[in-house]
């Protein structure tokens, strides 16, 4: 493909959207740091994505949505479930064991 062709192939790629319809993202400055032990246990999803949830059952509340290749530290377990804490936010929930490794 040369220039001539990739700048058609954009140009029929792109929406063009007015700016009454769109809305800014607010801007956040928040960073969030979570401390792992030298002895915590990693373990990562092994699906597409993993409901992180409150408490070890499917009727509790998603907290999260965790996508696949994530990283999370495994703080315990219960039964099928394991009580894991987010790398990136350190929000603490459960996963079911089978989408982990």
């Amino acid at each position: 493909m040369n220039q001539r062709d990739d700048a058609e192939v954009a140009q029929r790629n792109t929406l063009q959207v007015p700016d009454q319809f769109l809305t800014p993202l607010p801007k956040t400055d928040r960073k969030y740091s979570v401390e792992i032990p030298d002895d915590a246990e990693i373990i990562m999803v092994i699906v597409s994505k993993a409901n992180l949830r409150e408490l070890a059952t499917t009727k509790s509340a998603i907290i999260e949505e965790i996508p696949y290749g994530n990283s999370l530290i495994k703080l315990g377990g219960s039964g099928d479930w394991i009580k894991v804490q987010t790398i990136d936010s350190g929000t603490v929930g459960f996963v079911f064991s089978e989408l982990v490794q």
